[in-house]
């Protein structure tokens, strides 16, 4: 995918409450699935692009105690920050 595609995709995902990633059978924003996987770079595209970084999945957690639920300290930071 072209970055300008794949950029706008994220960010359509993202503003989505249930962007339909699945993570243990439940559904999560790319900025959750960002956060998760340990993908700084995509976390800040996404927060520099308006990604909401309160949006909670089913859960009820933020993308931050997702970050902080894998030991990512480098996005602990972006998204606290």
């Amino acid at each position: 995918m072209h970055g300008r595609c794949r950029k706008n995709f994220c960010l359509q995902k993202s503003s989505m409450p249930l962007a339909g990633l699945v993570y243990f059978h439940m559904y999560i924003s790319a900025i959750h699935a960002a956060a998760l996987a340990g993908h700084a770079v995509s976390v800040k595209l996404l927060l520099q692009n308006g990604g909401n970084v309160n949006i909670q999945d089913q859960l009820q957690h933020t993308p931050l105690f997702r970050a902080c639920e894998m030991g990512h300290t480098g996005i602990i930071l972006a998204l606290y920050i």
